[in-house]
């Protein structure tokens, strides 16, 4: 599992960062996690082109897109932004006298 935070610039559908990431993973998935508010605009993160590369690793395309239908800003703020990537599976997390069963599924 990796955990990582950005800072990233808010733009239009056509402004993508390309990352990768740094451990081997047979059949990864990204988890996104709330963004921080320091712009006016709402806005979610997406992502897309999750792809295995030729060392093991693999590479994805992430951006922070105003929601469409919103006011536009007229700046771009800078929202940090934090990701995980773990492996699809089934997992047990014990806790408070129970255990919480989830699956987490890849996108590809």
């Amino acid at each position: 599992m990796e955990w990582r935070n950005t800072y990233h610039k808010t733009h239009g559908p056509w402004d993508w960062t390309l990352t990768s990431t740094t451990g081997k993973y047979s059949k990864p998935a990204v988890i996104f996690g709330p963004l921080t508010l320091y712009g006016s605009a709402d806005c979610t993160p997406r992502m897309r082109n999750l792809k295995k590369l030729p060392d093991g690793g693999w590479s994805f395309e992430f951006q922070i897109q105003q929601i469409v239908g919103y006011p536009k800003t007229t700046h771009a703020a800078y929202e940090m932004v934090s990701y995980a990537v773990i492996e699809s599976g089934k997992f047990i997390l014990p806790g408070y006298g129970t255990s919480v069963h989830y699956t987490v599924t890849a996108g590809i």
